[in-house]
């Protein structure tokens, strides 16, 4: 009888492990590599190991009259080098979409706040990387309309590739971050990725392209 109920307590936990995400900083690692490796961007393209932050923003809103009608103007998001911003109302839309729970609304928005920055590990990329301050001394060292002509010669990468810091909610099994790719001055895509850990697996519950070149 001992013996059933302790092969039991010990299927429990396996189940309970194997349907759960372990240590979700090392899962972000597999989950770029799936992303870049294999379903978006070409294969030379150079990861740039400066995670951008997430910052969280709550817009101000006037009121304008417009043709007798009143209606609200909101504030543009500011535009900040190394740094996506999140706001209550893109949340909010996940949660109508049915991709996080409502208690994750204020949870997000509290963890973009208090997130501590780190950079990548370049030792569990499979790819190559780049850190923020040689991208830039190569920007430095370049004519603006060949700086992508240059990144090729140093490092053999037509592309460069920011990501953001993941995201997580509460139960630790969905993730959003953002990703961004350049591939020329006038060149390039970011989206807002939404990864939800499903039978063992992350998988793709939305990608969304925020800015494009």
């Amino acid at each position: 009888m001992k013996l059933k109920l302790i092969i039991a307590i010990f299927t429990l936990l396996y189940l309970s492990c194997k349907d759960s995400p372990s240590n979700k900083y090392n899962q972000f690692y597999s989950i770029i590599d799936d992303l870049v490796r294999i379903q978006y961007y070409d294969s030379s393209t150079i990861i740039m190991l400066n995670l951008d932050t997430i910052k969280p923003f709550i817009p101000k809103i006037e009121k304008t009259v417009i043709d007798l009608d009143t209606i609200d103007l909101y504030e543009p998001k500011p535009h900040k080098l190394y740094a996506e911003f999140i706001t209550k109302d893109i949340l909010t839309s996940l949660y109508k979409s049915k991709l996080i729970d409502s208690i994750d609304i204020e949870f997000l928005f509290n963890q973009a706040d208090k997130i501590k920055i780190y950079n990548l590990d370049k030792n569990k990329i499979n790819h190559q990387t780049i850190s923020a301050s040689e991208l830039e001394q190569l920007r430095k060292n370049s004519d603006v309309d060949k700086f992508f002509d240059t990144l090729k010669k140093a490092y053999g990468a037509w592309s460069y590739t920011r990501i953001s810091q993941p995201l997580f909610t509460k139960d630790e099994k969905t993730i959003i971050f953002y990703i961004s790719h350049y591939c020329g001055s006038l060149c390039g895509s970011g989206h807002r990725v939404i990864m939800k850990f499903e039978k063992g697996k992350w998988r793709i519950k939305q990608n969304k392209r925020t800015w494009v070149s």
